[in-house]
């Protein structure tokens, strides 16, 4: 009950202590939807500013206007003009450099290895991987990157250290990894985003001990698809990871 003074009645101090704390409430909850919502809008202008600047994707993370830039690269792949793009991006605060040099050196592979990456067969405008070797029935459906960016899923690792060990085991194999995409974005940006993603599996099957000579990283986009781009269950089969052995000899 209120307490009365006169012929006013004031409302009660647990009731006036509650919409106290509830305004509290709400407005600190409407405050982390606006840099949520401020995180996500920066991440894909960043993308997107190093996709039209013609650099590698790198994992960028924000929290508000605050940005974090993680990723392993090659000095080839110019860190500091990576940092550069993602600063000049419009509402952009602070960067975070978080990038690791990588000192793995390009390889340069032999002609009779790449003569058979183009040769490749379509059916009704989709792709059919060959799969011809035994290698290559080897499952990576579970290899797979949270959005927008190049970290690998906790679940891809133990595929990754399985097919690194197979590859310890047989030096005498090459394969090409290729990363593909759906086509929800600029030919340019499936073409970076699918070579960077690659590029990523191949560092790490390096660091688990498996020789450089033995892959190629490649990035098709959404230049091989595997199924129909107009659903969600076609695009989400052509966003995919796999290998093809181009030497076991």
């Amino acid at each position: 009950m209120g307490v009365a003074k006169g012929n006013i009645q004031y409302p009660p101090l647990q009731l006036i202590a509650l919409t106290i704390i509830m305004g509290g409430v709400l407005g600190m909850i409407t405050v982390q939807l606006k840099k949520e919502a401020i995180a996500i809008d920066l991440t894909e202008e960043v993308n997107k500013a190093l996709v039209f600047s013609g650099l590698p994707l790198v994992n960028v993370s924000f929290e508000g206007r605050d940005g974090i830039v993680s990723g392993v690269l090659t000095k080839e792949a110019q860190p500091s003009q990576i940092i550069e793009a993602v600063s000049a991006v419009d509402g952009v605060r602070y960067v975070d450099n978080q990038l690791v040099i990588n000192e793995v050196k390009p390889v340069v592979f032999e002609e009779d290895i790449l003569e058979g990456v183009e040769d490749v067969d379509f059916e009704n405008g989709l792709y059919v991987p060959r799969r011809e070797h035994p290698l290559e029935k080897y499952s990576l459906d579970k290899v797979k990157f949270a959005y927008s960016q190049l970290t690998l899923s906790e679940e891809a690792l133990p595929v990754l250290d399985r097919l690194a060990k197979i590859l310890a085991q047989n030096s005498q194999i090459h394969l090409e990894i290729s990363v593909h995409t759906d086509n929800q974005s600029t030919a340019l940006g499936q073409i970076a985003s699918s070579q960077s993603r690659a590029d990523n599996i191949r560092y790490y099957l390096i660091e688990k001990g498996v020789t450089p000579a033995q892959l190629l990283a490649k990035g098709y986009g959404a230049s091989r698809p595997i199924a129909a781009n107009d659903t969600p269950e076609g695009q989400e089969k052509n966003r995919r990871v796999e290998i093809r052995v181009l030497k076991d000899r």
